[in-house]
């Protein structure tokens, strides 16, 4: 009996959705300096369940550091993140260094975290640097407010206790604070007393003056204003990742 051959065309895979390898994106940007991230469990060095050190998220990045036990955030699973975060206890004043790193307060530069404050008493450093006085480039709050505060500058946004807030903070050329927590963007104007680079020089994830109370997620530091309209695509890609990650 004769046999009729039926051809059958196989449809393709072009029709999927590609998900981008947004870590080696963010990390191989020549704006991006460090990061770390606390979901990676490999870059943790834990200690009766507190990180010592955090490895970058950056291939050959420097790490953050915490050689005080006492001073140390604890590794928990957060459940509406759903995934792994610190949990920065007030009292402990725990927080962590940057090694090797040099932060230039005067350079062009952007903070990101995500955060959730266990509460909003007093003023709580989020990430960055204070001594005193107008030494100061860091994420901090005061009262409901959340802010870059740049020497004697600072921008802002309200938020409340115990929700996690997407956090992008940077200072442009002319010296401008700016913040965008959420989806809510603040612009500031030129800073006119600017920190001193000789005071301030590292980057902190907590506070080790201005202590921290609550859970993050992450920290990132780009050496440029990623809230320019110059880098739109690599704001794009910042907040593709966050989103795809749920935060």
């Amino acid at each position: 009996m004769a046999q009729t051959r039926i051809p059958i065309n196989y449809p393709t895979n072009t029709g999927l959705l590609v998900i981008p390898d947004y870590r080696t994106l963010i990390t191989t940007n020549p704006l991006f300096k460090n990061g770390w991230n606390i979901d990676d469990l490999s870059s943790l060095t834990l200690v009766d369940g507190k990180a010592s050190q955090i490895n970058s998220w950056k291939p050959g990045g420097n790490p953050l550091l915490q050689a005080n036990a006492a001073k140390r955030a604890t590794l928990v699973y957060d459940d509406v993140l759903r995934r792994n975060v610190l949990q920065f206890a007030k009292a402990d004043i725990a927080s962590y260094t940057a090694q090797t790193d040099v932060f230039d307060p005067n350079a062009v530069f952007t903070f990101v975290s995500v955060v959730k404050f266990d509460d909003l008493s007093g003023s709580q450093q989020v990430c960055g640097q204070y001594n005193t006085g107008n030494n100061r480039a860091q994420i901090q709050t005061a009262s409901n407010s959340l802010r870059l505060i740049y020497g004697d500058n600072f921008v802002g946004v309200n938020i409340v206790a115990g929700q996690y807030y997407r956090v992008i903070a940077s200072i442009g050329t002319d010296y401008s604070p700016k913040i965008k927590v959420g989806n809510t963007l603040v612009l500031g104007t030129p800073t006119v007393n600017r920190p001193s680079s000789a005071v301030i020089n590292k980057f902190e994830m907590g506070g080790p003056i201005i202590a921290f109370g609550g859970r993050q997620a992450l920290n990132l530091w780009y050496n440029a204003d990623l809230l320019a309209a110059g880098n739109a695509a690599s704001l794009a890609t910042l907040e593709g990742y966050l989103t795809q990650r749920g935060m």
